[in-house]
């Protein structure tokens, strides 16, 4: 497994940048999962049907922390793929890494509204 010879700033920099944010976004839905986090404005998913009971809470926060795992996963597999292309000269791969969290959000967002759909509104 070589490094790309042409590894550069650029690319230890969104390596650095990305994986950290994907273990961040991991660590942070660990205790969503485990069931930790009583109901609350400041961390979790916090949708208006998370705050109809606890029983939405704390079913909507682990099903989201199980994609928001998945999600921070998948944020620092592409930053570990930028060591692997180069970044130098920017062109459609920088642009596709810029875009890669905005594009693997998308589906994290859907799916967590499709599951608390399906939840009680009381």
């Amino acid at each position: 497994m070589n490094l790309s010879p042409n590894l550069g700033l650029l690319n230890l920099l969104f390596a650095a940048s990305f994986v950290f944010a994907g273990l961040l976004v991991v660590a942070v839905s660990i205790p969503l999962f485990l069931g930790k986090v009583p109901r609350n404005r400041h961390y979790g998913v916090r949708i208006r049907k998370a705050f109809v009971s606890d029983a939405n809470w704390y079913a909507i926060n682990r099903h989201g922390s199980v994609l928001l795992m998945i999600f921070g996963g998948a944020v620092a597999a592409a930053g570990m793929a930028s060591l692997f292309v180069s970044l130098e000269p920017p062109g459609w791969p920088l642009v596709m890494l810029i875009l890669a969290p905005l594009i693997l959000i998308g589906p994290v967002v859907v799916g967590i509204y499709r599951f608390a759909r399906k939840l009680p509104d009381s």
